[in-house]
């Protein structure tokens, strides 16, 4: 397919074409594997004043549906719920 000069190659890895469909390729995984992720993921909108209870609805759906808290997150509640006791102890 070519005149006097030009060759035709089959499978050349210098062939921009094949390189570009390789990278969609790969581009197009990656979106069907997130799309995957995503259909399994459920996002809620908690509304409400401050002090209402979000965060503790939050933390009840994590310990029911997620089997509880990491080590680390327990530290971080530990330390919060300290700190608020001596605010609302100074006042």
């Amino acid at each position: 397919m070519g005149c006097t000069v030009s060759t035709q190659t089959i499978g050349d890895e210098s062939d921009p074409f094949l390189q570009n469909k390789r990278a969609n390729d790969v581009i197009e995984q990656s979106l069907q594997l997130e799309k995957q992720r995503d259909k399994n993921e459920i996002k809620l909108l908690l509304l409400g004043a401050g002090e209402s209870g979000k965060s503790t609805v939050l933390k009840q759906l994590k310990l029911l549906h997620q089997g509880g808290f990491s080590h680390q997150e327990r530290l971080q509640y530990d330390a919060d719920r300290n700190n608020s006791s001596r605010i609302n102890l100074q006042d």
